[in-house]
C-alpha cells in the first residue's frame, strides 16, 4: 500500500472526533471561533490552520485536553462538517492548502456578528437542513446527517439545530433548506433518523 492509499484508510470522514474528546458545552465555542479564524483568515495553508487552532485552544483554557498531536481532530473536523475540503479524503499533507466548500463560502457571509456558538452550530444545522454537494469521502459527517442519519450524534445534531432555530439572522439561512426538517427534529419526543415522531 502506498503513502497516499494509507494516508487515504486512516482518514475518517464520518466521526466528529472533536466531539468524542470534548463533550460539553464548549464544543460549539471551540468550534465556532475556529471557523471564524479559519473562513475570515483569507489563506487555509494547512501551517496557518494549525496556528489558528493553536491560538484558539489555548484562549479558551484547553491546552490540556488538546494539545499538539489533537490539533488535527479540530482541522480534520472542518472538513468532516464540510467547511473546508483539501479536494480528497485523505490525510492533510503540510503541503496541501484547504478551500471553503460551498458550505464554507456560505458561513462566510455569517461571520459578522454572530456568536461563536452559533458559528460552531451553524455547519452542523446546515448539513441537517440541506445538501451541499460535497465529497463524501471528506466530509461524510455532513452527507450522513444531511440524509437524516444521525447515529451517536443525535444529541449533538439536535441542540445545533435548536442554536440555529433560536439565534441565525434570515441571512443566514440559505436558499432550499429544509426548515420543516429542523422543526420537525426539534418538536419530535424521541430522536428517529428522519427526525420526525416514530408512529
Amino acid at each position: 500500500m502506498g503513502r497516499d492509499a494509507a494516508d487515504c484508510a486512516k482518514y475518517d470522514p464520518k466521526s466528529l472526533l472533536t466531539y468524542n474528546k470534548l463533550r460539553d458545552d464548549r464544543l460549539f465555542s471551540l468550534l465556532g471561533r475556529v471557523i471564524k479564524n479559519v473562513l475570515g483568515s483569507g489563506s487555509l495553508k494547512k501551517d496557518q490552520v494549525v496556528s489558528v487552532v493553536d491560538l484558539v485552544v489555548k484562549n479558551m483554557g484547553l491546552g490540556t485536553t488538546f494539545h499538539d498531536t489533537l490539533y488535527a481532530l479540530i482541522y480534520n473536523d472542518l472538513r468532516r462538517l464540510g467547511v473546508i475540503t483539501i479536494g480528497r479524503g485523505c490525510d492533510w499533507h503540510k503541503d496541501a492548502t484547504a478551500s471553503p466548500t460551498p458550505l464554507g463560502e456560505h458561513i462566510k457571509r455569517c461571520l459578522d456578528g454572530a456568536r461563536d456558538e452559533l458559528l460552531g452550530a451553524l455547519p452542523i444545522a446546515l448539513c441537517y437542513v440541506k445538501k451541499w454537494g460535497i465529497r463524501e469521502d471528506e466530509a461524510g459527517f455532513c452527507t450522513a446527517i444531511s440524509r437524516g442519519e444521525l447515529g451517536e450524534y443525535a444529541d449533538l445534531i439536535k441542540k445545533a439545530v435548536d442554536i440555529f432555530n433560536r439565534e441565525v439572522p434570515p441571512t443566514c439561512i440559505p436558499y432550499g433548506s429544509q426548515i420543516a426538517k429542523a422543526i420537525a427534529l426539534l418538536t419530535s419526543s424521541s430522536t428517529s433518523p428522519s427526525g420526525l415522531t416514530p408512529a
